[in-house]
C-alpha cells in the first residue's frame, strides 16, 4: 500500500472518529441540559419546565442522527476505497454526495440502536416524572383541602364555644 493510500485512510478514519466523538458529546449535552431544566422545575415547581425538556431532547436526537449519518458516509467511502470498487474515490477526495441515499440515509441513522433507545428512554423518563409529579400535586391538594376543612371545623367549634358562658366552659374542659 502506498503512503498516500495510508494517509488517506488515516484521514478518513480521523473523520469517522470525530463524528463518533461528536455523537457522544451530543448525548452528554442533552443529559446536562435536561438535568438543568429538571433542577429548575424542582426549585420553581412549575410543570412547564418538564415540557421545556422535550425540545432539547428532540433537537439533540436529530443532531445525533446527523452525526451518525455522516459517520456512515465516511465509513462507506473508507470501505469502497479499501475494497477497490469501481466508484473508488480519488485519494484525498471526500465524495460524501455519492453516499446520500441508501444505507447512509438519515432515517436509517435515526433508527440506529445508538440513537432511539437513548432518546426514547429520556422521553419515557420525562413522562414518568410528569405523571408522578401530577399525582404528588393532587395528593398535596387533597391534604391541603383536608387541612383547610379541619381548620374550618375547629374555628366553628371555637365560635360555638365562645357562645357558652365562661363557668360552663371551665366545667366542659374539666370533663
Amino acid at each position: 500500500m502506498k503512503e498516500d493510500d495510508r494517509m488517506y485512510l488515516q484521514f478518513l478514519q480521523n473523520n469517522i472518529s470525530r463524528m463518533n466523538t461528536n455523537s457522544s458529546q451530543v448525548k452528554g449535552w442533552c443529559i446536562a441540559i435536561v438535568a438543568a431544566l429538571l433542577a429548575i422545575y424542582a426549585d420553581k415547581n412549575n410543570p412547564l419546565f418538564i415540557w421545556f425538556c422535550f425540545f432539547p431532547i428532540i433537537m439533540f436526537c436529530f443532531l445525533d442522527a446527523f452525526y451518525l449519518q455522516q459517520e456512515h458516509k465516511f465509513r462507506r467511502i473508507y470501505d469502497d476505497y479499501v475494497e477497490g470498487k469501481e466508484n473508488k474515490p480519488q485519494v484525498y477526495k471526500m465524495p460524501v454526495k455519492l453516499y446520500e441515499k441508501g444505507l447512509s440515509g438519515f432515517l436509517r441513522a435515526l433508527k440506529s440502536w445508538s440513537i432511539w433507545p437513548f432518546y426514547l428512554f429520556m422521553i419515557f423518563s420525562l413522562v414518568m416524572i410528569q405523571i408522578i409529579s401530577n399525582k404528588v400535586i393532587q395528593k398535596d391538594t387533597v391534604e391541603t383541602t383536608k387541612n383547610e376543612i379541619s381548620i374550618t371545623s375547629e374555628a366553628s367549634e371555637m365560635e360555638s364555644l365562645s357562645e357558652i358562658p365562661i363557668p360552663e366552659l371551665i366545667i366542659k374542659s374539666m370533663e
